[in-house]
């Protein structure tokens, strides 16, 4: 079965230490092209490397993203939409980068990538496209674990993540509420999930170890959340109400199990060997 011409198309930035295998057994409802973002200039893998990256593409108006894509050859108006996902020490571009970029920037899903200094626990770029999540206007999808710490100089996950999720209803104005995900998507046990609007924050705590956000939650999460944001019809009227359906989807609503479209031009497998080990 053909993917229907009308269906709205996306980019997808998967960052951090990852590799597009990570991602590909998605289940997307339109079509969506990968883009891996996993090493910074320096070669590296942790979050200043990242934060580099982040600075290498920052243009003279301040944003990042028209210069990210410039390098892949690619343009902001190629496609409907644009949404990002990672993991780890993503976040020292993914923060910058929806602070920078947010007005074009669709949605966030972000696996395990909130860490900070205790100073300032809070990441502004998370807070700041939370809050247009909490009001509808974007799709934010965050999950946390226990990883990180004193004894390594920085926080846990669910610390940076408790209040960035706090600044972004604080911002929005909206007032967040208890919510367990359907499944496949785990419930959070050990520590609690929320959503204000259509930020979701699921706080795995010590259910999941760090590395376990990437390879057993990101596939569920994206299933769930990002593919059907990214195939919602274009222009549609009224805030989202997540999840639309209850997965596994059926299969009309899967598009005959359409896969992640083609690799643009080999780029996003050429720095395979820095990835994340799988």
């Amino acid at each position: 079965m053909s993917v229907p011409t009308s269906l709205p198309t996306s980019l997808l930035i998967w960052g951090g230490p990852v590799m597009a295998m990570n991602i590909a057994k998605v289940r997307w409802m339109s079509p969506v092209t990968p883009l891996v973002v996993n090493h910074g200039p320096d070669g590296g893998i942790g979050s200043s490397s990242f934060s580099m990256l982040a600075d290498s593409y920052r243009d003279a108006q301040g944003r990042i993203l028209p210069n990210l894509l410039a390098k892949y050859g690619l343009k902001r108006s190629m496609f409907d939409r644009v949404a990002i996902a990672g993991f780890s020490a993503f976040h020292g571009l993914a923060s910058p980068l929806l602070l920078a970029d947010g007005d074009s920037i669709d949605a966030a899903v972000l696996d395990d990538a909130c860490f900070s200094n205790y100073a300032s626990l809070a990441k502004k770029g998370y807070v700041s496209f939370g809050a247009r999540a909490a009001r509808g206007e974007r799709l934010m999808v965050m999950t946390t674990s226990a990883g990180g710490g004193p004894s390594v100089g920085y926080s846990t996950g669910y610390e940076c993540g408790d209040a960035s999720f706090a600044g972004a209803v604080a911002e929005s104005g909206v007032s967040p509420e208890p919510y367990s995900p359907p499944v496949p998507v785990p419930v959070p046990i050990s520590g609690k999930g929320q959503r204000a609007g259509d930020f979701f924050y699921l706080n795995y705590n010590t259910d999941y170890a760090h590395g376990d956000h990437v390879h057993k939650l990101a596939v569920p999460v994206l299933d769930v959340f990002l593919a059907p944001y990214l195939a919602r019809p274009l222009g549609a009227p009224g805030p989202l109400h997540y999840p639309p359906v209850s997965p596994g989807f059926s299969g009309a609503q899967i598009l005959a199990g359409v896969g992640v479209a083609a690799l643009i031009g080999g780029l996003t497998w050429a720095t395979r060997k820095r990835a994340w080990p799988s």
